[in-house]
């Protein structure tokens, strides 16, 4: 029933078309075409508590609405927002209430440096915190934050003597500066941001054991990615193997053609194993107990498989499905490029394909 109703409004929405009227735009996507996301389908309120007003639901449920979103490369903040946001806010230990109100209630949030790596050890955090009489301070830069042009509150990785700590910061604070970025991928927009004495509000408390909380949400967000990148690289698949079948050349059907065939059975081959690696990646992240505990070597194990896998299918099923489309493939109007775009940020995000792999080999040595 989720599924269906995602994929009615997406039907309504009609995202591919979307991101080329939106090339070049700040916000990266219509505030119209989030909003029935949002009062409709109350998405941002899904991982949200139900004690705090929310939905309740799991990480599946969300990783099925990834799925539908990513079918479509839809635009809005839904992996920023609805999905990172609760799983940072989960492992807060300050009063986080009025977060939580505000993200199930559709406030656009948003997360700083976590797709940098895939562990706390290789967040290169350029953003110091401070605290005095004033309370705290953030003083620093931070690169690439997805959706902060839109965001109206941003949690921010910092460093301070004590360790690593996630704080609050409103979007229009005093010393906080925003400058959107001209990216490859049309559908998920990026900006810098900079604090100079910018105050922010504690969300999780610099410590040692810290590590450990940052180490658990950046398990969880793979998993929710890859949910995204298997619904992309299904689509694809159907698309592609649609058209071969309806394309003729030389009186016959392209997907007639050996060479075709084998380039859409090696595609059909990757996208199985994507999906076998996140479902299973998914459903060992939904028999935790608790986000905290996605601590887990056997976790970060699963999903970076699933991380390393997704990302590599995703790109050259995106790959593929250029090729195979010919020269429709390769025009403005097409939809293939607006899949090889994203797969390529994509495979960036939340670490690539190699940080993923000395992931594993992290918990086997």
């Amino acid at each position: 029933m989720l599924r269906t109703t995602v994929q009615a409004l997406l039907k309504r929405v009609d995202p591919l078309s979307e991101a080329r009227q939106l090339e070049g735009s700040a916000l990266g996507y219509r505030p119209a075409s989030w909003r029935p996301f949002v009062e409709e389908l109350g998405v941002t309120a899904v991982l949200v508590p139900e004690e705090q007003g929310g939905l309740g639901l799991e990480l599946a449920d969300a990783c099925a609405i990834l799925e539908e979103l990513g079918a479509y490369c839809f635009a809005g903040p839904f992996l920023t927002s609805g999905v990172l946001t609760p799983l940072v806010l989960s492992v807060a230990d300050q009063d986080v209430s009025a977060d939580w109100t505000a993200v199930g209630g559709g406030d656009v949030y948003t997360v700083t440096d976590v797709h940098l790596g895939r562990g706390p050890g290789s967040w290169p955090l350029t953003v110091a915190a401070e605290h005095g009489e004033r309370g705290w301070r953030l003083t620093g830069s931070a690169s690439a934050v997805i959706h902060g042009m839109a965001a109206g509150s941003l949690l921010v990785l910092a460093r301070h003597p004590d360790g690593t700590g996630i704080w609050h910061v409103a979007a229009d604070a005093a010393g906080h500066q925003r400058t959107p970025l001209v990216t490859l991928d049309l559908t998920r927009a990026q900006s810098d941001h900079t604090f100079q004495d910018t105050p922010a509000r504690l969300v999780l408390a610099p410590a040692a054991q810290t590590a450990g909380a940052l180490e658990a949400v950046a398990n969880l967000a793979a998993v929710a990615l890859c949910a995204e990148q298997v619904g992309a690289a299904r689509q694809m698949l159907a698309a592609t193997l649609e058209y071969v079948r309806t394309r003729y050349q030389f009186g016959r059907a392209v997907g007639s053609f050996q060479a075709v065939k084998h380039r859409c059975v090696d595609m059909s081959i990757a996208v199985e194993g994507a999906i076998a690696s996140y479902e299973a990646a998914r459903d060992a992240a939904g028999r935790l107990p608790s986000v905290r505990s996605a601590d887990d070597p056997d976790i970060r194990r699963i999903s970076a498989i699933a991380a390393a896998w997704c990302s590599e299918t995703l790109l050259s099923v995106a790959a593929g499905c250029l090729q195979l489309h010919g020269g429709i493939g390769m025009a403005w109007e097409g939809d293939s490029h607006i899949y090889l775009r994203r797969a390529k940020a994509s495979e960036q995000l939340f670490g690539t394909p190699a940080q993923h792999r000395a992931a594993v080999l992290s918990t086997l040595i």
